[in-house]
């Protein structure tokens, strides 16, 4: 098969097996009678394995050796702590462009959904701007993010027709980068998304629903629910509203007894396997490439 069929087997954008041919030697194609790189069926097994211990944290250029042993080993934190560390370097010199070097090596490397759970969240956690010295450097972060986010989302959204998704920022920060995370991870996916920054009331996040027929709607908030809607409001809303309503974030575990547990989004990946579990079609799709 062609390494676009492959891509799409596997849900692996094929800028990324590419790369793990040419670099790491991970995926070996064999050559038609015409010259054409064809990979065997064998090379889906062999994808999938190498997307087992990706997803276990393991780094892209130890997985050769891994996949050659009978009882594999590797050191669980250091590779992408030393990834995190390029990052965190070039935000604390607040230099954009090493800052996208970094990240778009990453990205050539890893699907959105590693990256998010390895090298973005916990750098996010590093981040957190209430550490001392941290703000500059967490202002920074959070604005870089945002945009080549939402630049991304923006173009991954261009060729999609279907009815989206709502994201909503519920919360008393003005930034919520982990909404965009959740935005990015849905938009790799070929689910279309629309982000609003700042919170509406609930009769305007009807309108809104009902304007765009949307699948669904997250209300995202690091903190508690106030004004302009309230979580004694929530129940109202999602009786109201045609789609599904999750409430995801840090506010989750605030309200962590007064919600059932499989409500518990707490952070981007929870709410993006919520949102699969809502049997959204794009969601079951492969990860796709600008």
């Amino acid at each position: 098969m062609t390494i676009s069929a492959l891509a799409r087997q596997c849900g692996i954008a094929p800028v990324t097996l590419r790369a793990w041919e040419r670099r790491y030697g991970l995926i070996q194609p064999v050559r038609s009678t015409k010259g054409h790189r064809l990979y065997p069926r064998e090379q889906i097994e062999r994808v999938q394995q190498i997307m087992l211990w990706i997803n276990r944290g393991v780094p892209v250029g130890q997985v050769r050796e891994l996949l050659e042993r009978d009882a594999p080993q590797w050191s669980e934190d250091s590779p992408w702590h030393a990834q995190r560390l390029q990052l965190l370097e070039a935000v604390q010199t607040q230099n954009e462009r090493r800052l996208d070097d970094a990240f778009n090596q990453a990205l050539s490397l890893y699907p959105a959904h590693t990256l998010c759970a390895q090298l973005l969240l916990p750098l996010l956690e590093e981040l957190t701007p209430s550490r001392s010295g941290r703000q500059l450097e967490a202002v920074f972060f959070h604005t870089w993010l945002r945009s080549k986010l939402g630049l991304r989302v923006y173009q991954l959204n261009l060729p999609l027709k279907e009815a989206p998704v709502l994201l909503v920022n519920m919360g008393d920060a003005v930034l919520e980068p982990q909404l965009w995370l959740l935005a990015w991870l849905l938009a790799q996916r070929g689910q279309r998304v629309e982000v609003l920054d700042w919170p509406l009331p609930a009769p305007e996040l009807l309108q809104w629903q009902e304007q765009r027929s949307a699948h669904a709607m997250v209300l995202y908030a690091s903190g508690k629910l106030t004004s302009p809607l309230a979580l004694e409001q929530l129940d109202d809303l999602r009786q109201r509203c045609q789609a599904s309503v999750l409430l995801a974030g840090p506010c989750c575990s605030i309200y962590a007894e007064q919600l059932p547990p499989e409500e518990h989004l707490s952070d981007p990946l929870q709410a993006f396997s919520a949102l699969q579990q809502l049997g959204l079609s794009a969601l079951n799709d492969k990860e796709i490439a600008l």
